[in-house]
């Protein structure tokens, strides 16, 4: 069976049956599937050098709210922070940032049927002048998850030289 697809048959033959599957919530089985687990690397554009250094602000699969496109973003202002934020997540307060010693990397995948997709920074290393290669592990855990659209997403904070 493929996952997040339901079959059965209806309990009274013959007789007309309205049957109504709210996927939200329904548990998936993803065990015999198998994994996507690989690396992905994206360019940004930084206005200070950075160290490399980074720590993970937030780490989530729940970025329904407005898609952006599957990619890396940076950011080098609160305000600028804040409307990406507030739009991924639907969250009013973004975590809070001090963009005088920090600037913000984010990656987002793409959008998801079940819970059992995730995304994780792995490294951002200078590439040539301001260009900084971000290195993300996209991963399909294997097991159970529910069948709902998630959008996940990585947000770090990295030190400026």
């Amino acid at each position: 069976m493929r996952r997040g697809m339901m079959t059965g048959r209806l309990a009274a033959p013959g007789m007309f049956a309205a049957l109504a599957v709210v996927a939200a919530g329904c548990p998936v089985d993803n065990s015999t599937d198998y994994w996507t687990d690989y690396d992905q690397t994206f360019t940004v554009t930084s206005d200070v050098a950075l160290s490399g250094t980074f720590e993970t602000v937030e780490w989530e699969i729940w970025g329904i709210y407005e898609s952006y496109p599957k990619g890396a973003y940076f950011f080098s202002t609160a305000s600028e922070f804040e409307v990406f934020y507030t739009t991924l997540t639907g969250n009013s307060t973004p975590p809070s940032i001090d963009f005088m010693q920090y600037r913000v990397v984010a990656v987002v995948d793409t959008e998801q049927p079940d819970t059992l997709y995730g995304v994780k920074i792995i490294s951002v290393e200078l590439d040539s002048g301001d260009q900084y290669n971000v290195t993300a592990h996209f991963s399909e855990a294997d097991g159970m998850g529910f069948t709902v659209v998630t959008k996940p997403y990585h947000i770090v904070r990295v030190e400026i030289q």
